[in-house]
């Protein structure tokens, strides 16, 4: 159709095949490297989020007025401690945005519609997230048009963990905070403490290679997107980079069943659900198992060695007992009381033979202190629940953990007993250990082990790890992974302190 320049005004655009053809693998390959650059440099994005309904609309036009507004009363100049605070100043802007919330949001307002917009499909995807964070620039945070439309993308409880990548990419481009790592975008989201949601991609190699445009250390990890690889030689490749880098905690998200069965033992399956790990990471501080003692992986020479990784530890015990599994409701804290004093007297069980294994000579505990807290800290893995997300180390100060636990111990509770804060705190801990097992080591040590430990498999530290792992031996003398564990004892360096003999760990 002819175009009449007189009365249209002529706009040259540039179309880039931002959304590579996916079964052209070299295609895909060279046009994700591109996408980062693509969408930073571009002037315009739009993004096609489906077609309008269910008051979409209506949505997005309240979404745009409240939020323009919210902007104008100062929301963002809202420091953090008081949204938090138990009982914030109710005065200046945080007084005004109550009296605004009380007048627009009101019963007629389109909740279930922003709900609805709010969890398509487009927000959730990995591919979709680059596509709005890389084009967000830093003077996007101050515009009252834009700031309201990036936040409300991502504010239903349902994208959790979009909301945590979107939030901290945010402080990035504020200039509060550097670039997120690999490491970190993967654990923000794809681990769940309670929450289920996650990212998604329809291709699960781009669980790694979505995130690499956002990432802050690419470059530094060379991780380069390769379609022609198949899934799990590009988890392994990514794996084993970041152990080179360093990021043991890499080794905590290897979590089982997989459903990639290819997959060597030690590299995690970004496909299914991954739970938080129940020590934390390095960067939470909780443990410090290996002390100062940094990684060390060492170059396997195998004609099939693709799937081998060897790295320095030393070896602490094997287990000789096993308790029953430990299997809460997850996703909601759903305390099984009827099996919770089984799991409790395994582990006393457990402790008073270690004082019987125990050798004077070669005593487990520091002090007696230690040994006589262990019937309390090891059921919560002596870890304490702050909120709803966050989590810290069970210390000394950590008074109603233990009368929690005195609560709990009878076995039988009374409505008020159940109705107490200090018990709901106790057996909120113990449900952070879901999917573990009582265990009894050889010499006398108790403590954890993921619900498929078994009998003679070995406990080890890796070092540069904060927590101990549980490793079955196979054939070759290699060893197959079987996850994180808690150690009671060992958990703060005690055993590395003794200066044991370095052994090199080949994990398959």
């Amino acid at each position: 159709m002819p175009i009449d320049s007189s009365k249209h005004e002529i706009r040259l655009v540039k179309i880039l095949p931002c959304s590579p053809d996916s079964s052209d693998k070299e295609e895909k390959s060279e046009q994700v490297q591109m996408m980062k650059r693509i969408y930073q440099d571009a002037s315009h994005v739009i993004v096609w989020l489906g077609p309008s309904g269910e008051g979409s609309d209506f949505a997005l036009d309240v979404m745009n007025q409240v939020g323009r507004e919210a902007c104008e009363m100062g929301i963002f100049d809202i420091p953090r401690s008081t949204w938090l605070a138990a009982s914030p100043d109710h005065s200046g802007a945080y007084a005004k945005l109550q009296r605004f919330v009380e007048e627009k949001i009101s019963l007629d307002h389109p909740f279930e519609a922003i709900a609805r917009l709010s969890t398509r499909p487009y927000w959730s995807r990995v591919t979709g997230l680059l596509k709005l964070l890389d084009k967000v620039k830093e003077e996007d945070w101050v515009d009252p048009i834009k700031r309201p439309k990036m936040q409300s993308a991502f504010t239903n409880p349902i994208n959790s963990r979009p909301t945590n990548t979107f939030r901290d990419h945010r402080r990035y481009h504020d200039g509060s905070s550097p670039r997120d790592t690999l490491f970190q975008l993967l654990r923000r989201a794809y681990c769940v403490s309670s929450l289920p949601s996650g990212l998604l991609a329809s291709n699960p190699r781009d669980r790694i290679y979505g995130m690499l445009g956002l990432a802050g250390d690419t470059d530094q990890l060379g991780i380069r997107p390769d379609y022609f690889q198949s899934c799990e030689a590009v988890y392994t490749d990514a794996a084993r980079t970041l152990l080179q880098q360093g990021h043991t905690d890499v080794l905590l998200f290897s979590q089982f069943p997989k459903k990639h069965s290819g997959l060597p033992t030690w590299v995690p399956d970004w496909t299914i659900t991954i739970q938080e790990p129940c020590g934390g990471c390095v960067v939470d501080a909780s443990f410090s198992a290996s002390g100062e003692t940094p990684i060390h992986s060492v170059p396997i020479e195998s004609s099939n060695g693709v799937g081998l990784i060897g790295l320095d530890g030393a070896q602490v015990d094997r287990i000789s007992q096993v308790g029953t599994p430990w299997l809460p409701g997850i996703l909601y804290h759903e305390h099984d009381w009827l099996r919770s004093p089984t799991y409790i007297t395994e582990i006393q069980s457990f402790c008073d033979q270690s004082d019987r294994l125990a050798q004077p000579a070669q005593p487990i505990y520091k002090s007696p202190k230690q040994r006589e807290e262990a019937v309390w800290r090891i059921p919560c893995g002596d870890m304490d629940r702050l909120g709803p997300i966050e989590r810290t180390r069970a210390r000394d100060t950590c008074a109603d953990l233990l009368e929690g636990y005195k609560l709990l111990k009878p076995g039988f509770w009374s409505l008020s007993q159940v109705r107490d804060h200090r018990l709901n705190s106790y057996t909120t801990s113990m449900d952070d250990m879901f999917k573990r097992r009582p265990i009894l080591s050889a010499q006398g040590y108790v403590g954890l082990a993921p619900s498929h430990a078994e009998v003679g498999d070995v406990i080890v530290i890796i070092y540069g790890a904060i927590v101990p792992f549980v490793l079955r031996e196979s054939a070759e003398g290699r060893f197959e992974f079987v996850g994180e564990a808690y150690v009671h004892g060992i958990m703060d360096g005690e055993y590395v302190e003794k200066c044991p003999p370095t052994k090199t760990f080949i994990l398959c």
